[in-house]
């Protein structure tokens, strides 16, 4: 059977104390991801070494500086030599850190570990998207207010534990508060790989990471394939008809408290001049120091962000197991959503075009959250033994589904196909998701129209062939821009709920 993880979010409960206290470990780790930030750049600067949690290597040699050894000295040090023949490493500093901070020391080792195993995913993540030729997003010192998740990756015998009969369970870390949580779901047999405790504006939550088996997929036919089609106007069109409307976020109360947070007061120090203090902070191009009434404003905006968010995501989790309890299969488009947000607004010496109108497309399509709807899907499907597949969506919205013939005339408009071959006319998310049902059922040995690369067999010459022409291409870069319909008046009672659309009957429930 296949393993995958996965993650099961429990809110938890403390008490006043539990709350200061864990508050208190907060704020040392992240004083412990700065020091240990500190040091690695410290080392490659005067000694061209990484230094890591647990690995080490020199890069490049360099004079030692400010009382740090030479590489020489390092190699002639077999104590500080790792199992792997590596060299000094953040663990053993961790050792004598303890010794001088008997706050640190007060926190279990493996929380501490945990702080110094992120740091090392962030400057992986950095090299990878520096080798990638992105953005590489060198890590950042973490302030107090930027530093709000705890992670444990072993030892947890006795740190998890549930009554199924009282329906409660709890998370009992040395050094840390007692927390407690309502068991309203069943979890997996077995401790968890990871903890990860993270205190968020509205409450406190624990991600439990299980190691799960998935079913085998079943090797028959599909009874009740369906394929998917990804859009704006329409967030999802599935290939027996069923429209899901795009979705419209209610902005109009985080746009007030922003308004109110830029006015909310603040205290300048006359001149502008950076100040050493603490209280002080950055906010724009000048030091201010922020007041309560400005902190009580940031914290109700992080709440709205975060009461919008949750209930979204709870939509998706609505819709998403609707759809695997009702379909055997789902094919779904393979989109490189990270390529189709990106900013048009160019560069000094060649400025990009139509910029706020891609801002706004860019918008539309971050609403929609195909990416979560999609893995959502994904492991629903694969807890209930059914299959999932990614198709390249290459030409899907210029194809017959029923000729098979790919013409970028026959899409007419946003939602009007009309086969410029055989004359076949459909909505044209309806006729892309079928061709993305074709393209899934092909590949399971069931035929299909399009082949594996999105071509047509009976492509018609001179025909426009480019890239699906609504998915993630603004005006400026040649595909047909997708424009959000105006709200007219039958749109007012959904406007009042616009974050609960999803609650619609599909085919098949009451």
């Amino acid at each position: 059977m296949p393993k995958s993880g996965r993650t099961y979010q429990v809110k938890l409960y403390l008490s006043k104390a539990g709350h200061q206290r864990l508050d208190q470990v907060l704020h040392e780790c992240g004083r412990l991801y700065n020091d240990a930030l500190e040091v690695r750049k410290n080392a490659y600067r005067n000694l061209g070494i990484t230094v890591a949690n647990g690995r080490a290597g020199i890069v490049k040699e360099r004079p030692a500086e400010r009382g740090w050894p030479s590489p020489e000295q390092i190699s002639n040090q077999l104590d500080n030599h790792a199992p792997n023949g590596k060299l000094i490493n953040l663990g053993r500093m961790l050792t004598e850190w303890n010794a001088t901070n008997p706050e640190l020391k007060s926190i279990p080792r493996r929380v501490k570990v945990g702080v110094l195993e992120r740091l090392d995913r962030a400057f992986d993540a950095f090299f990878r998207r520096l080798k990638a030729g992105e953005k590489p997003g060198y890590p950042r010192y973490r302030s107090a207010s930027r530093y709000r998740t705890l992670e444990v990756h072993a030892g947890y015998e006795n740190w998890l534990r549930c009554d199924e009969e009282k329906r409660k369970g709890w998370v009992a870390i040395p050094g840390l508060p007692r927390m407690e949580f309502r068991l309203n779901r069943e979890l997996p047999e077995g401790k968890p790989n990871i903890i990860r405790i993270t205190r968020k504006a509205r409450r406190v939550v624990a991600s439990l990471v299980y190691t799960v088996l998935d079913p085998e997929p079943s090797a028959d036919a599909p009874q009740n394939p369906v394929g998917i089609d990804a859009g704006v106007t329409n967030r999802l069109t599935l290939s027996d008809g069923t429209i899901l409307p795009g979705r419209r976020q209610d902005r109009r109360r985080i746009k007030r408290l922003q308004h109110k947070l830029s006015r909310t007061g603040v205290s300048l120090d006359g001149k502008g001049r950076r100040r050493v203090d603490v209280e002080w902070q950055k906010l724009g191009r000048k030091w201010m120091r922020p007041s309560g009434g400005r902190r009580k404003v940031a914290k109700s905006l992080a709440k709205e962000q975060q009461q919008q968010a949750e209930s979204d995501r709870n939509a998706k989790h609505r819709l998403t197991t609707d759809l695997v309890r009702q379909y055997d299969y789902f094919a779904v488009e393979d989109l490189q959503i990270r390529n189709m947000t990106r900013s048009a607004k160019g560069t000094a010496d060649n400025p990009g075009t139509n910029v706020r109108q891609k801002a706004g497309l860019n918008r539309g399509i971050l609403e929609q959250g195909w990416g979560e709807i999609f893995t959502q899907i994904a492991y629903k499907a694969a807890s209930a033994g059914k299959r999932f597949e990614k198709i390249n969506p290459q030409y899907t919205s210029q194809t017959c589904s029923v000729c098979g013939v790919t013409d970028g005339k026959s899409r007419r408009s946003q939602a009007v196909f009309v086969c410029t071959g055989c004359g076949h006319a459909d909505n044209a998310d309806v006729n892309a998701a079928k061709n993305i049902l074709s393209l899934g059922l092909k590949d399971l040995g069931g035929g299909g129209t399009l082949t594996s690369n999105g071509q047509s067999p009976g492509v018609r010459q001179g025909s426009a062939h480019r890239a699906d022409d609504n998915r993630g291409s603004g005006a400026p870069f040649g595909g047909r821009q997708e424009t959000r319909r105006h709200a007219t008046k039958t749109d007012a009672q959904s406007d009042k709920n616009p974050l609960h659309w999803q609650q619609l009957v599909l085919p098949g429930f009451s």
